[in-house]
């Protein structure tokens, strides 16, 4: 009976020592996002990418870190790299209609119309209030 007692003593504090890891991980994960996001406000581009990418590797199902990394590529127009992120973003959040905007963004600065379209169309589809994006789609 003693034996079964000490196993489980031994497994709850296993479980809780993981769980406090991983709460600190996901915690650092956020102060990174919101360093970077202060960056990002603050037109500190490459600032903001560093940050992000950090948050990334603590948390990678962070889709809000890989949408504003992309959004910091793309202001500093490195617009291939912002839709490598704008789709890791989109993967994550499916319903994220900025990221299809953004990515349909940097794909029509890219000269990709067709991609640009139906990213524009998907980010019409998510959010009604990019409507305007029609008469855009209309004269290209």
């Amino acid at each position: 009976m003693n034996n079964k007692i000490n196993f489980f003593k031994t497994i709850f504090i296993l479980l809780i020592a993981v769980l406090s890891i991983a709460n600190s991980y996901c915690q650092s994960a956020g102060k990174y996002s919101l360093s970077g996001y202060e960056a990002f406000k603050s037109k500190h581009f490459p600032v903001a990418i560093d940050y992000y990418s950090i948050a990334i590797e603590l948390d990678p199902k962070n889709a809000d870190a890989y949408f504003y990394r992309g959004y910091s590529k793309a202001n500093l127009e490195d617009y291939r790299g912002a839709i490598l992120d704008f789709n890791k973003a989109i993967k994550l959040d499916p319903q994220n209609g900025y990221a299809y905007y953004k990515r349909g963004f940097s794909k029509l600065t890219l000269k990709d119309y067709a991609g640009a379209i139906l990213d524009y169309t998907k980010a019409i589809g998510c959010y009604k209030r990019f409507s305007y994006l029609n008469n855009k789609l209309n004269k290209h």
